[in-house]
């Protein structure tokens, strides 16, 4: 089928599995109650998964990215995305009405229209503080805020950066989130809520639960054992040596 063809080539290999599960199934239900006399996908092969590791930002990228933030709105889009997982359309979506400071919390709406609660890092509550007082308004992005314009300005960052973030370089902080609180311990269902995956097991969807505070402690052990917010390291090469030393944050210090 064109579309199924089409998902393959267009959007990640997740989606285009669930979608053309999805396409699949209602064909065998149209056939079941008489619709339609034959399942035109019954020979579609739904697209398979590859075991792969996943694409992330390694630590030191995030401290050269970091190192060359220009402006607030990158450095809102930085901070949200290293310190959320969020994805880009519920960064673009964000309200100042969902964000409560003094509960340390964010109502995110996800995909499906899920909603879930995400902690607020404390880096990240200083850098919206002073967006909201500079900016204000609806949005917390403000009209800088559409998915398309935050594509543009990470391309524009991690261009600067001299990093590269492959294909899609806001998951790529998706998939780095999620890596990084599992190497500091934070237990799998306490991720799964955070980045708002559903649960996993019978226990998990009816027997489990993750408390705010149990949230707070995970976001706040991100990059812990390694952080982000010192200096990046910079190679010297000459007369033989090669060693590191660190990156003079002059854009940071410009603004």
């Amino acid at each position: 089928m064109q579309y199924v063809g089409w998902l393959r080539n267009t959007v990640a290999n997740t989606s285009a599995k669930s979608e053309t599960e999805k396409v699949k199934s209602c064909f065998r239900y149209a056939v079941r109650i008489g619709m339609i006399a034959k399942n035109p996908a019954e020979y579609v092969e739904t697209p398979t998964l590859e075991d792969r590791e996943p694409e992330t930002y390694t630590n030191e990228q995030l401290r050269r990215i970091r190192a060359v933030l220009m402006t607030d709105l990158e450095e809102l889009i930085f901070y949200f995305l290293v310190y959320t997982g969020a994805r880009r359309f519920e960064v673009s979506q964000l309200r100042w009405e969902d964000v409560d400071f003094e509960l340390g919390m964010m109502k995110i709406m996800g995909k499906g229209r899920k909603l879930r609660k995400v902690p607020i890092h404390p880096r990240l509550a200083e850098v919206l503080v002073q967006r909201k007082r500079k900016v204000g308004g609806e949005f917390v992005l403000g009209e800088g805020g559409s998915t398309r314009n935050i594509n543009t300005r990470l391309e524009k960052l991690l261009k600067r950066a001299g990093v590269d973030g492959g294909n899609r370089p806001a998951h790529r902080f998706r998939a780095t989130v999620q890596c990084a609180l599992y190497e500091e311990g934070v237990r799998e269902d306490v991720i799964d809520a955070i980045l708002g995956w559903g649960p996993r097991t019978v226990r998990q969807r009816y027997y489990s639960r993750v408390r705010d505070e149990v949230a707070h402690e995970a976001i706040r052990r991100l990059y812990r054992s390694d952080s982000i917010e010192r200096a990046p390291l910079r190679l010297i090469e000459g007369q033989g040596e090669r060693r590191a030393e660190p990156v003079l944050e002059e854009a940071v210090a410009a603004r």
